[in-house]
Formats: C-alpha cells, structure tokens, sequence
C-alpha cells in the first residue's frame, strides 16, 4: 500500500508518546488534551459543493479546512465513482459520510488522521466468477470483449480465447457485455458461476457477418453484392410462401407470374435474380427452368422444392449473394446467384420450448373473370347467329333449343360456374422446437406439419418434417451433426382445369333438384323432320369419381460439420452432406371417367400411370480458414477443396383397363398400354471444385477481395471437363477516414466495385455423350440390339458470366437515412440452349453452346427513419426499393437463327421464344398491326417493307415489347410502438408490356357456343364504316387470329403483397403465471388487391389466393 502521509511529523509524534508512558502525569493531561482536540476536530464545521469530481479532490478540500492528514489506498481511491456532494457547515462526519455514500468504502479517524478503506462487508463478501465469450453466429472467441458489473466500475477484458474472469462484489446484480459491431447485452448474475456469452451483430454496425454458406466475413470488410435478410422480416411479409417474402424485400429477387398456373400450391415457381442469364428452354418451356438460382441449406445444396417446403419458423436469416464476388466462390453453379438460408442453431441454457402456429384462409380471386350471365349469354348467341340458318327444318330445331335455354333462363338458372370448383383453403402450419445445453453440448429437435389446402376442390400439399441438431465441444474440436427427415404428399384437383368452368354456360343447371350433379348439362333432341341432337357433360361429375392424382416424397438428410481450431487464427473445417430422396407419383382415371365416353372397349377403360424415382446426392468439403489482424491490416483467407455427385434413377408406365371404379391399385388392370412399354431414366453427375479465397482490409479503409475457383464436371464435354472462374472486389470505407471521422452527417460511404466470371451448370447428365439404349423388344436370335436415344456433342463447353457490379452504401442523418445503389453490366458467354433436331435425324433435341447474352441494370435501395425513439420503444420507418434491368442478345448462331421459323409453326396464335441479335430473350414477337379496316372488318397488317395486307404471315413478325417491366421493386412502410408493430408492403411494375392472350382466346377465337370474356358481348366490327377493336365476332365468321401487335398492351401494375399487424408480450404477469418467456401474436395478409392497366384473366388453369393468416409462437 501507498500511503500518503508527513514523515517528520510522523515520527515527532511516535518520540512523544514514548515519553509520556514513563510520565504517567504527563500522560495524564496530555490525554485530556489530545481528547479535547478530538473533539474540537468533530465539532468542526465542513462547508463542500462539488458536482461529478474524483474523490481524491474532495479529499484535498476536507484536508484544507481541517487540516487532517488522510491515509488510503491510492487505487482504491482512483477506481472510486465520482462525488457529487453538497454540505454546509457540516459536522466533518457528515461530510465524510456523504462524501463516501455509494462508494464501498469506510473511515476512522485517529489522531488528527482520516483513514479511508474498502468495507469490510464487501471484502468479505466478493465472489469469483469465469466465463467464455463467441460470435453466435459461428462460436468463435471474441477477444477484448469488455464485461462490466453494472452500476460499478468492476471490469475486465476477454483473453485471446475469449475467456474472462473476475471478483463480483456483494450487490452486483447484472453484467453489462460490450464489443464493437455487436449488440451490448445485460446478463442476470443471480448465482450462477460460469457464463457462455455469445454475442450477436448490431445490425446498425459495420461489422455484422455476410454468410455465404461456406465461410463469413465482415460485412463491413465485404466489396459484393449481398442482402442479408432476417427471419422475422421474412414472417412479417407472410408465413405461407417463402419466395414471396424474399420477393417483397429484394427488387432483384423475381418470381415470374405464370398466368397458367395462378395459385397452384403444387407448383414450383420460376425464379430469376438480376434477370435471365441462359436461354429459355426450346423443347420444353416449362420442363427445366436454366435460370434458377442456386439453393444452399446450411452450407449444403438443396433443390427449389426443399426450400419450398421449408418451415419459415426456424429461419434465421436468408442471404441472396448476386455478383461475381459474392458468387464465384460456387464457381460453375453461381451465375444466376445464390440463395444461402440459415436456420436456428441450438442455443445454450435452459431447456426452452417454443411452439409456433400459424393458421390462414386462402381465397380465389374470381374478380378477374368477367364473364356473361344467363340472360346475357342467350343473348350473346342469339346475335351472333347460333340460332339461324337458312333451312326451315333446322331453324325449327334451333328455334326450338332457343327456347328450351330461355326457359330455364326465365326459371331462374344463372350458374357462376367461377365459384363450383373452387374453395376456401384452410391451412394450419404447427411446429414445435426444443433446445438446451451448454457450453460444451448443444442440442435442438424440431417437428412440425404444414397442412395446405389450395383454392381448388380437392388440391392439397401436406408436409412432414423433423429435425435433430446436436454440437459438441471438446478443446479444440466442434463436431456438429444435422439430421433431417421431410415428407411432402400432394394432391391435384380432381375437378381438372379451371378453364372449363369458364366456358361453361350460365343456363345449365350443375345439380338436379335432389343436389346430386347431373352427368348431363344439356341433352336436348328436336322434335322434328331434321334430326338434331346436342350433349354437355357435366365438369363437376369428374370430381365425384374416385380419382387420384398424386404425388409423394420421402427425403432424409444428414449433415455432418467438423472443426478444429488449430490456433485462434487458424482452423480446418470439413463437411459431409448426403440426401436421399425418393418419390413417387400416381395418376387413376377410373372407366367411367368423362375422357373415356368416346370408347367402347371396357378393356380401355380407365387407366393408372405409375412414375417412382430415385435420387442420391453427397457432398463432402474441406477447407483452411486463417484470419489474422495486425498494424491495422486484416487478413481473411479460406482455401479447399470439394466434392458432389448427384445420382437419379426412374421408371414409369401406363396401364389400361379398370372395370370398377373403386378398383384403383395397379393390380386391376388388364392390360398395358397397346404397344406400350415402361419407360425410365438414369444418370449421374459427379464434380469437383477448388476454391481459393482472400480478403485484405486496411484499417477498415481499404478492402480487396480475391477469389479463384476451378470446377470439373462429368456432364460436359471431354476436352472441356473443367472450367476456371475467379473475381476481383475492391472498397473503400470513406467514413474511416480521418479527413471524414468529424462529418456530423454522413455516417457511413461505402464504395466498392466488383469484376469476375461465373458459371452455371444447368445441363443433364451424359450431355456431351452419345447414348444408346438396348432394343428389348427387337431382339435376333436370343441376342440385344442397341439403338441410339441421344447425339453427344463432344464440344459442350462450360457457360460463362463474366460481370461488374459498382455500388455504393450510404447511411445519413445519425443512420436514420440508409441508401443502396449498385449497378451491375454481365455478359454470358457461350451460353448453353438445347436444340431441336429434325424427326429425320432420329434424336429430338441435343446441346451446343451458341450465343451471347448481355444483362445490365440499377439496384436502389432507400430507407427512412420517421421516428426513431428506442427509449420509448417507437419506430417509424418508410422504404422503397427498385430494379432496372435489360436483357439484350450480343449473338446468336446460324443454327439458333433457323430455329425462329421451327419456333413460328409451333403456334400461331400465342407469342414465341424468338432470337434476334440486339432483342431481349423476354421480347414479344408479334406481326404489326393497323387495326380493323372499318370497310371490310378484317385487320390490316404491315409488312417489314412497310407494304399493307390483309394476309398474316410469321415472316412479318416484328419485336413488339418486352414482358421485362422498365423497373420493378416494392415500398411501403413499418412502424413499432411498445411492442406493437405494423407493416405494409406494396410491389410495383411499370414499363413492361404484356400479350392480352384472354382478348385472343376469350374475346376473338372463340367458339360463341361457350361462355366467353364480357368484352366480346358488343360482337366487334358489325358493319361499314364500324370503328372497332375487335373483328367481327359471328359464328359464320370462320378466321382466327394469330399473333398480332393490336393485343400487345402496356403493363403497369401495383398490388398490396404484404399487410402484417402483430403484438410482443414477454413481461406481462399472466405470461409468467404460466410459465411462458414469450409471446408473440401476429396477423397478416397477402395479395388482397392488385391494381393493373391490362384486364386479363389470370390463373386460367388455377386462380390466384388471396391469404389470410394469424401467427402465433409460444415460448416456455
């Protein structure tokens, strides 16, 4: 100890007292007087006002106005809080006392000395306490974590390890836990001994972690293009679809409307990133989709039904990477970028149970059929002449079916046969998820049933899933093991299209008068010389059959992680994934199914097609991870390698024949299909990849980022088996630097440019390979003879994207205004299209690399705190974001060139892929129209040398629009009041065009004996000199139309995607009467309203839902 004291008057004292023990008189007084002077110095009066001064201050003016001397600890005084007293001509007890209020410390006086020291209550009384400290994200240690008892200032620093230990003192109630670019915690002491802390980035720092799903990074210290988004952002946006929600909050995440499909819960979407970067598929438009992003599932491939499927409670955050940087690191599959989604891990303490439920309402969205009623439809037909004909025995006959339809018009029959194959879909989504351990073991088991009823009659999708995490600690060893089970069965509709329903006339009666649905709509005989007979079967009877179509898969899954950390900066991580899937499909018709009333034999009757395959897929990885900081550098590198193979194996076959309905097992059939054979298919990709990776940061100013990736495949080419890809990305974080750390305004300028190449490995097994088949059913003399199925292609080469991307992060206004800007300009080359061969060749299709594909455009992003008051639990923030994207085609081939007139004979009367250099792969071709010659009713085309006709040809067909909008995005707004919270969320397309195929179908090519769009009731041109839209609609008018500009219409649109209303309750009493942490309660609603400039019936095979959902999630 330190002492501070007057030596010389010390020892004068200590001479003194031994004189007055031999002088027991003198001792005598000299006592009496020491105690007057004790006295004296008690009864004097202390006179202080200080305000947040150090003790030891305080100390000097005492010392000042009573000339005591003080003796203490000088470190116990230095760490002692600050004073703010007020006395006046106070005893010096009472000063003391307030002087030293809330301190931990006592005095005593003795001979004209204050003595100040520690209490020794609270000496006594201090604990020891230890603890560890990780990133939650990834469990590393974080070093110099700072961790404070509160209210005192008791402190330490974590070690290199991220250790910490210290001594509490009596009271201490509550650690404060504070690290740089992380959220600072309070943690309740109450008697526990050891701590695992695991910190979580502030999502308002620089340095929240960008996980790419194989390694993490800063994302201060990342130059790609990445969006991390949280998984209650994606619940507040809906609980039922989890592209829609990605959808709502990222412009580049596109889901392509199919206006075929609708709402077909069944139906896996089409999803695009930054526009299309390979060539539509020309065999089959809807068979393969080369566009789709990548899936990572915890750092494993998955494909697009998995996610799908996935229960979006147990999702931790969704990460979308886009440009070269963020997606070279997955070389040949990260052209059209990568969805990377992380679920919950286990968390460490006490076993917590969580149950979610959601329950919603999906609704048809019948507003977009406008079709005529009964009284109209009758009409309809009158005018257009179904009713005349020139011969007195058939207008007889007419005149009579006239009559016996007005009749039950008058009798009231006016079916919405819009509203007889549909429903409300009631869905419930329930799972439940246990999680405990400690710092050494962590585990989790999750289950959950997502039940889904779709807005037709009988369409189903039910889903299964379980899941068992377990993570064990030992050293420097973390083994971390992910099994996961999922089931999905799916049912179609047995009441088939939606489409025949609205063709159906309003006058027929569905059910008789009993309720029972009549087989018959119409079987009417006339009553006369000319024999004339019409019969409508009834849609709705298919439904009442013991059909089946179904679908069912089994997948199981099992994720092995492995690390060792071989020094702090320094460990190796290895990975094991292998799926296996099996599934199943089935598809009954039973004999007296409607398709078969036109055959006799009953050995034909009814049919069962059966498909099952087989798929196996593993990947195994390792890679080295280093990270290093010093002198204000930064060094993040990760090199490996990898290894996948994806294996399928499938048959099918058709049988014929059930003579009982309820007969619905393979087993009843009588026959194969004539001349018929089971069919199958098998195949096999195997690849390998080499990944190195390096990221430089200088004091947080200067970024570089490196990648170099080597990828082999089996699927291509001998001479071309393997493929290079690599990137470069450079930063700069301008509001590091000293000249702009006094900004008051600007808090953040991020610059960073990015250049690289990419690949995409959208190609079937045995693509470069020419394939034979054995000829089972020719053999000769006991042997097999071969035959060719496939033309190899030796040449197929790896489809490259090489791409820049500039953009720019900018929060202002102390972070209350965050922007995002990026611009991006890639070019595909060599770009992979299957081809169609000539039926004389003997091969349907095969590939080749033809042609270059450009895609460049603007990302923005902007947000805007209204309100920002933590204190009192308020936020109110508005957003908006936007895309800008043009795909342009640099070159095509001469054989893709020949292909446009192959792609015309298709049809004639819906719009085409065609391919054209300088034209978007999304253009619409169509031949340019005049309009209807108000003379002669008929439409006037213009040839490409500009000259008049009335003759359609596809030579004429000109690029007519893009169905890519000009741009595209969402905006909306957010606000949160003490637990409450409120979100709306709009998306928005302008500038795109759109072919108005229901004018066609609905309007013009009709067949007027059915029900048709309201729009074609005024009949069109009727006579000369007519200004009409429309051709003449009459049923003796025998032209069709075929692809014409005059149906090309300006797209814009705007929908209410996303309403949410919810409540955060975790402190209530009642909760904690029940046992329950936590509750959260929240409703939303999605696709309620859209508002768009073209009238089109949408969802023509199934209509599009409305959803309606409540959410709720327990946890005890």
């Amino acid at each position: 100890m330190n002492y501070k004291s007057d030596f010389r008057r010390e020892s004068q004292k200590h001479v003194l007292n031994k004189f007055l023990l031999k002088m027991k008189l003198v001792m005598f007084f000299l006592t009496a007087a020491i105690l007057q002077v004790s006295a004296n110095g008690f009864a004097q009066k202390i006179t202080l006002n200080k305000t947040n001064v150090p003790l030891e201050r305080v100390i000097n003016d005492i010392r000042e106005q009573t000339g005591y001397d003080f003796f203490y600890n000088k470190k116990l005084i230095k760490n002692a809080n600050p004073v703010s007293v007020n006395v006046k001509n106070e005893p010096l007890s009472k000063a003391l006392e307030a002087c030293l209020q809330g301190q931990e410390l006592t005095y005593e006086i003795k001979n004209n000395a204050i003595i100040i020291m520690a209490s020794p209550d609270k000496v006594t009384l201090e604990r020891p306490i230890t603890g560890v400290v990780t990133n939650k994200f990834d469990d590393q240690a974080l070093v110099g974590v700072t961790i404070q008892v509160k209210g005192t200032k008791t402190m330490v620093q974590t070690d290199d390890k991220g250790r910490f230990s210290l001594q509490l003192p009596d009271g201490a109630t509550t650690l404060v836990i504070r690290y740089v670019g992380y959220k600072t915690q309070e943690i309740a002491i109450a008697d526990f001994k050891h701590f695992v802390i695991r910190m979580v980035a502030d999502d308002n720092e620089l340095d929240q972690v960008v996980v790419t799903g194989i390694f993490e990074r800063p994302e201060g210290n990342f130059t790609g293009s990445a969006l991390t988004i949280k998984g209650d952002e994606l619940r507040k946006m809906g609980v039922t679809d989890i592209f829609k929600s990605v959808s709502a909050l990222d412009p580049a995440f596109n889901i392509v409307a199919n206006n075929v499909f609708g709402g077909d819960i069944n139906q896996m979407p089409d999803i695009q990133i930054r526009g299309q970067n390979s060539f539509p598929t020309l065999k089959d438009d809807v068979a393969t989709n080369p566009n789709l992003p990548l899936f990572i599932l915890d750092g494993f491939e998955v494909n697009i039904q998995r996610i799908k499927d996935l229960d979006v409670n147990i999702i931790a955050s969704v990460v979308i990477l886009k440009d070269a940087s963020a997606t070279t690191i997955y070389g040949s599959r990260g052209a059209n970028g990568v969805m990377v989604i992380n679920t919950v891990p286990p968390e460490p303490g006490k076993l917590r149970l969580s149950v979610f439920n959601d329950i919603s309402i999906s609704t048809p969205d019948l507003s977009v059929y406008r079709l005529l009623n009964g009284r109209e439809k009758l009409d309809f037909e009158k005018r257009v002449g179904i009713y005349e004909n020139k011969d007195p025995n058939q207008q007889y006959a007419l005149d009579q079916l006239y009559n016996t339809r007005l009749k039950a018009v008058e009798g009231g029959i006016n079916t919405d046969w819009r509203s007889l194959a549909v429903q409300t879909g009631i869905n419930n989504r329930t799972s439940v998820s246990l999680t405990g351990g400690d710092e050494a073991i962590r585990y989790s088991i999750i289950a959950g049933a997502n039940l889904q009823n779709g807005v037709m009659k009988g369409q189903d999708r039910i889903n299964y899933s379980g899941q068992f995490d377990f993570t064990y600690m030992i050293n420097k060893f973390r083994f971390s093991n992910s099994a996961r089970f999922y089931q999905t069965k799916s049912n179609a509709s047995p009441y088939g299209s939606f489409s025949t329903y609205l063709k159906m006339n309003p006058y027929w009666a569905p059910y008789d008068e009993q309720g029972n649905v009549n087989y018959h709509l119409e079987d009417f005989t006339a009553d006369g010389p000319y024999i004339f007979n019409t019969v409508q079967t009834n849609p709705l009877y298919d439904g009442t059959l013991n059909t089946v179509d179904r679908n069912k898969l089994l997948g199981v899954q099992n994720n092995l992680n492995i690390r060792y950390d071989v020094f702090p900066s320094f460990f190796i991580e290895s990975k094991l994934g292998i799926t296996k899937e099996i599934s199943s499909s089935d598809e009954f018709l039973p004999g007296s199914h409607t398709s078969f009333n036109k055959e006799n034999d009953p050995a034909l009757k009814g049919s069962y097609i059966k498909g099952q395959s087989e798929n196996l897929n593993y990947e195994f990885s390792t890679y080295f991870n280093y990270k290093k900081a010093f002198n204000k550098q930064l060094i993040l590198a990760t090199a490996g390698a990898e290894l996948g193979s994806i294996a399928n194996d499938g048959y099918k076959f058709k049988t014929l024949g059930f003579l009982t309905d309820n007969l619905d097992h393979l087993l009843y059939a009588t026959q194969y299909e004539p001349n018929g054979r089971p069919a199958g298919v098998e195949g096999k990709t195997n690849r390998v990849g080499f990944l190195l990776n390096g990221s430089y940061s200088y004091d947080n100013r200067y970024l570089a980022d490196l990648s170099v990736r080597r990828d082999g495949s089996s699927a291509y080419g001998i001479d071309k088996k393997f493929g290079d890809f690599w990137s470069l990305g450079l930063g700069w974080n301008i509001h590091n630097e000293p000249f702009f750390k006094g900004n008051e305004h600007i808090n953040r300028l991020k610059l960073r440019s990015t250049y690289g190449s990419t690949g995409t490995l959208a190609v079937p097994a045995y693509s470069s390979l020419t394939q034979y088949k054995f000829d089972v059913a020719n053999g000769y003399d006991g042997e097999l003879g071969v035959s060719h199925v496939g033309i190899g292609n030796p040449s197929l080469g790896w489809q490259e994207k090489r791409e820049l991307n500039i953009g720019a992060d900018i929060e202002v206004l102390n972070n209350r205004l965050n922007l995002r800007f990026e611009y991006y300009n890639s070019i595909t080359n060599q770009a992979i299209t299957e081809l169609s061969l000539a039926p004389s060749i003997g091969f349907s299709s095969y590939f080749e690399n033809y042609g270059k594909i450009k895609n460049k455009g603007v990302e923005l992003a902007i947000q805007y705190k209204i309100i920002n008051n933590l204190s009192q639990g308020t936020v109110w923030t508005v957003f908006a974001n936007g895309l800008h994207n043009k795909n342009t085609l640099l070159e095509i081939s001469d054989q893709l060139k020949t292909l446009n007139n192959k792609q015309n004979d298709k049809s004639k009367y819906i719009p085409n892929f065609l391919f054209e250099e300088g034209q978007s792969t999304t253009a619409l071709y169509a031949v340019q129209s005049l309009g209807i010659d108000p003379a002669t009713g008929k439409e006037v085309y213009r040839k490409k040398d500009g000259a008049k006709t009335y003759d359609w040809s596809a030579a004429d067909k000109i690029a007519y629009g893009d169905t890519s909008p000009k741009i595209q995005g969402n905006f909306g707004t957010n606000v949160y009041y003490k637990g409450f919270e409120l979100g709306i969320s709009l998306d928005y397309r302008f500038g795109g065009q759109l072919y108005n195929q229901t004018l066609v179908d609905r309007v013009e090519n009709i067949n007027p004996k059915e029900n048709v769009d309201r729009r074609a009731y005024d009949l069109g041109w009727k006579y000369p000199g007519d200004a009409s839209r429309y051709r003449q609609i009459h049923i003796t008018n025998n032209e069709l139309t075929y692809t014409t500009t005059r149906f090309v219409e300006d797209e814009n649109s705007i929908n209410i995607n996303s309403i949410s209303l919810g409540y955060l309750m975790s402190n209530q009493t009642f909760l904690k009467r029940a046992g329950i942490s936590s509750l959260r309660v929240r409703a939303v609603t999605n696709d309620i309203a859209r508002f768009s400039s073209v009238r089109i019936e949408r969802g023509t095979d199934n209509p599009f839902a409305r959803v309606y959902s409540l959410s709720i999630n327990a946890t005890f």
